[in-house]
């Protein structure tokens, strides 16, 4: 058997292993900015042609987009001059959608010795559909209850959860290098891809990519120290 010792005190046994990196992971990540504020619909073109352009380089690999595809949605637009005209406040009318579409959480109380919670939401009839909007009423400021079909319009439309980095609207696009290339190297690949397939769009780095970037040479320099400051215990 394997595990038995033959009449040998021990059995050493070694394995030698090929490595050609030190990094324990690899690929990188990219948001790209719709700083112009061009819409959804155009940043989802410029984004297709961003990795039409990186899916053709042999620098890069695996390119693909991170996020859901777009969906049905039910988007509300509050005219804040009415709202204001009619004495309705914003945290009025956000409170008013959290009840009739969510929950509202309203106190605590104490019962046989245990806090509980306080939630508030709208009737089952009243909720049941985005049209059930038209049912409710906020109460403005002189104590008047105004209908909140008075100033917020609905309707459906099609798009994608929105994804923000540094307040612009956004696409995060994971990538990584071909095998055997720097990290480095494909990140250059990577703005020459944003210059030429999405011009008046800027792109933003993120996770280990962005730590790399932020750290910049540090690195070596920090290696280049340890190397003068190992020779001074020995000249000590």
């Amino acid at each position: 058997y394997f595990f038995q010792l033959q009449g040998r005190d021990g059995i050493r046994l070694c394995s030698r292993l090929r490595c050609w990196s030190w990094v324990t992971s690899t690929g990188f990540d990219v948001f790209l900015q719709d700083r112009a504020g061009v819409g959804h619909v155009k940043l989802m073109e410029a984004r297709n042609q961003f990795l039409a352009k990186a899916a053709q380089s042999k620098i890069l690999s695996a390119v693909r987009p991170n996020g859901l595809t777009d969906e049905p949605q039910y988007q509300l637009a509050i005219d804040d001059e009415r709202a204001s005209a009619l004495g309705v406040t914003i945290a009025d009318i956000d409170s008013t959608l959290s009840i009739a579409l969510g929950c509202n959480y309203v106190n605590d109380f104490i019962d046989r010795g245990r806090v509980q919670k306080v939630y508030i939401q709208g009737a089952p009839n009243a909720r049941m559909s985005p049209e059930d909007l038209q049912k409710w009423y906020v109460r403005n400021g002189a104590g008047e209850m105004v209908p909140l079909s008075s100033f917020v319009k609905g309707e459906w439309t099609c798009g994608s959860r929105n994804c923000r980095a540094t307040t612009a609207r956004s696409g995060r696009d994971p990538r990584c290098p071909g095998p055997g290339l720097l990290l480095r190297r494909s990140h250059g690949r990577s703005r020459a891809h944003r210059r030429a397939a999405a011009s008046g769009y800027r792109h933003s780095w993120t996770g280990m990519s962005y730590e790399e970037r932020l750290s910049g040479w540090q690195t070596p320099a920090l290696f280049a120290l340890s190397v003068c400051w190992c020779p001074l215990p020995a000249a000590l």
